[in-house]
């Protein structure tokens, strides 16, 4: 009598954490695929909040022609950009494809405590933003200020490279 007590426990307790088990999946699936600003990722939780010291941008993560600025008109083109976008947690599997089919182009953002990188990568069909390894699809503006910015800034102080 008292192991059959024993094993019906056991087998509730298991069923239960197995309820759990499947709500936390689905609240966690549900969570990864809702809509948010940038400062919805943990990374960039105060990338808005922070002033700006530094942005270099180059196309392409191996690229060696780098534009560095630090110009007031062109950061706040890059804060207007950040602050309106919204980005949406996705799965990591059809990285490899989509860094095949378009462009990266690489942010780099210095403030007073804190350096971020964020990939912004282009395919025909969707931009993409990777952060810390994980993947964010971008409801964005039309306007990217990648390129501007990147030709005023080499209009302005010439490309620059790792080495400078």
């Amino acid at each position: 009598m008292m192991k059959e007590r024993k094993s019906f426990w056991l087998i509730g307790v298991v069923l239960l954490c197995a309820v759990v088990f499947m709500i936390a999946m689905i609240s966690t699936k549900r969570s990864l695929s809702d809509w948010g600003k940038i400062s919805s990722i943990e990374y960039c939780e105060n990338i808005l909040d922070e002033k700006i010291s530094e942005i270099r941008i180059r196309k392409g993560i191996d690229s060696a022609k780098w534009a560095i600025f630090s110009d007031e008109d062109l950061v706040n083109k890059w804060m207007e950009f950040l602050s309106t976008i919204e980005v949406r947690r996705v799965d990591n599997a059809g990285r490899g494809q989509q860094e095949q089919n378009g462009g990266n182009f690489v942010v780099e953002i210095d403030t007073e405590t804190e350096e971020y990188c964020l990939v912004f990568k282009s395919t025909d069909a969707i931009m993409q933003l990777e952060v810390n390894d994980a993947d964010y699809d971008v409801k964005m503006p039309e306007d990217f200020p990648f390129e501007e910015t990147y030709n005023k800034a080499i209009e302005r102080y010439g490309v620059k490279g790792p080495w400078d």
